[in-house]
């Protein structure tokens, strides 16, 4: 039975710390969700694990049996893996990326001066709130922000950033912090929702204090709470970082602070509220320097610089080429003309071309 369910969980793609390939550089990958897949194929991995199942059955009931079982398994898992192409942190970067189009966005009956919050020109958002996996991804566990230290078990928890590290971390990564006109687009929407899944409020679309959790909670958990982009979390979980002072409330901060800075989104403990209203955005605003669980970030970055830059370091091969195309496809026909630009220029690496082709898929 043991070896049954071992075997159950390693095909059946649930997330577990056996379900992390390396990277290019032999970095262990913290999935999240939707990426992050291991590297190898469940084709080629498979009769390695069917082997492993097999032995596993006949010491299974020996003492010690459940150890044996779970090495035996990850043993063969890795064993098929190693055979197969990896994924670069450059690709597995490029997965949890939305891509938001030039577009008007006008936030009607809003009063300040952020009521357009129109993109003049394509921009690639992070999906989800940057995780703890990202932050010991770049920086280690020797600088973890406030905690002492983080359970294996918490890498798609959202990382607890102030706004310094939020910014470092971005400069790590090739992106920055959103502006709050950015941050607003992507969760609003090119219509101006009041919500990012639609016009009205949803009690179980996002981790805010109603749904009594009081904690944060892996990224992307709310599926209905998406944006039609794609990107998770936008309301709730976490507040997020963004590199304007806009309308809102204050946070430990007297009356008319100068050195404030504001973060978007609300979090698991304060209320829902709508993105807007007329007189102020869905915004707190913080000391710099606040570290909280319930304050973190997303990155963003001019699409086409991003991709230029970023495009020989996706690497090659079949998965390679599938997942581009799986992006492309995801990003839709938005995203093709920029695509097609950047893959007719001279010297274009491989990998934009696929990303062009899924764009252009029916």
């Amino acid at each position: 039975m043991v070896a049954r369910r071992a075997a159950q969980a390693l095909t059946s793609g649930q997330r577990s710390e056996a379900n992390c390939c390396t990277t290019g550089s032999s970095e262990a990958i913290a999935p999240r969700p939707e990426s992050g897949r291991p590297a190898c194929d469940a084709g080629s991995a498979r009769p390695w694990v069917a082997f492993g199942a097999w032995v596993a059955t006949r010491i299974g009931r020996s003492a010690g049996g459940a150890a044996a079982v779970r090495t035996l398994l990850l043993g063969t898992m890795l064993c098929a893996c190693s055979g197969g192409e990896t994924v670069t942190r450059a690709l597995h970067e490029l997965e949890g990326l939305a891509f938001l189009p030039a577009s008007r966005c006008d936030l009607v009956g809003h009063g300040s001066s952020f009521a357009d919050c129109s993109l003049p020109q394509a921009l690639l958002m992070d999906r989800f709130e940057i995780t703890r996996g990202d932050w010991l991804h770049y920086f280690g566990s020797a600088s973890l922000p406030i905690e002492s230290g983080w359970s294996q078990g918490s890498h798609n928890l959202p990382a607890p950033l102030d706004f310094a590290q939020a910014e470092d971390l971005g400069v790590r990564r090739g992106m920055r912090l959103p502006s709050a006109r950015e941050w607003m687009r992507a969760a609003a929407g090119p219509r101006a929702l009041h919500y990012p899944w639609g016009p009205v409020p949803q009690r179980a679309y996002a981790n805010t204090m109603e749904l009594g959790v009081l904690a944060p909670v892996a990224v992307g958990t709310f599926e209905r709470g998406a944006t039609a982009e794609g990107c998770y979390d936008l309301l709730g979980n976490v507040w997020e970082w963004v590199t304007e002072r806009v309308p809102g409330r204050s946070e430990g901060l007297p009356t008319g602070a100068s050195d404030r800075v504001s973060a978007m989104g609300g979090s698991y403990l304060y209320r829902r509220r709508e993105l807007y209203g007329s007189d102020a955005l869905n915004a707190l605003n913080f000391d710099p320097r606040t570290a909280s669980r319930d304050l973190g970030a997303r990155h963003c970055a001019d699409a086409a610089e991003y991709l230029w830059k970023a495009a020989p370091n996706w690497g090659e091969g079949e998965v390679v080429d599938e997942k581009l195309f799986a992006i492309g496809r995801r990003w839709g026909r938005d995203a093709w003309s920029l695509l097609n630009e950047l893959q007719s220029r001279p010297n274009a690496p491989e990998g934009l071309a696929q990303l062009a082709r899924g764009a252009s898929a029916l």
